[in-house]
């Protein structure tokens, strides 16, 4: 597992390979300095909960309409990481001739946490999350 830094919501520096082997704390404020370690602050989560997540919305620092100075290595202004089994729901458009991929009559997973920039621009932080699944966790969902 790669280490990466973040701060918690009381401002204390922690590692994030501090925390292999243990349960991965999440709560709204806890900041990142970086995108990358979000990234692997989620390979983390994603480890401990046997699950695979993937981002579901972004905004680049360029695309967002914030007045104030963000720093470089945030990347994006806001993410979104949902479950693999969760995320919009699709519309289908066509007549239904060919199967899809998607399970019918499964509720998508509600699984997500929210990241956006701090107040201050240096820090990608926690906003929002839901961090339960309504489907059976294990390896698989991993490879």
């Amino acid at each position: 597992m790669k280490s990466g830094n973040y701060h918690d919501a009381n401002g204390i520096n922690i590692t994030v390979s501090e925390y292999i082997g243990y349960y991965p704390e999440i709560k709204v404020g806890l900041q990142f300095g970086s995108f990358k370690d979000v990234e692997h602050y989620i390979d983390l989560f994603a480890n401990y909960q046997k699950a695979k997540y993937y981002k579901r919305d972004t905004r680049k620092i360029g695309q967002s309409r914030l007045k104030k100075v963000i720093k470089d290595e945030l990347i994006y202004s806001e993410i979104k990481y949902a479950c693999v089994r969760g995320g919009r729901k699709i519309e289908k458009r066509g007549k239904g001739y060919r199967q899809t991929s998607i399970c019918i009559g499964e509720k998508p997973c509600p699984f997500f946490i929210k990241f956006f920039v701090s107040g201050d621009g240096r820090f990608l932080e926690v906003r929002s999350f839901c961090i339960d699944h309504n489907h059976e966790l294990n390896e698989l969902y991993l490879s």
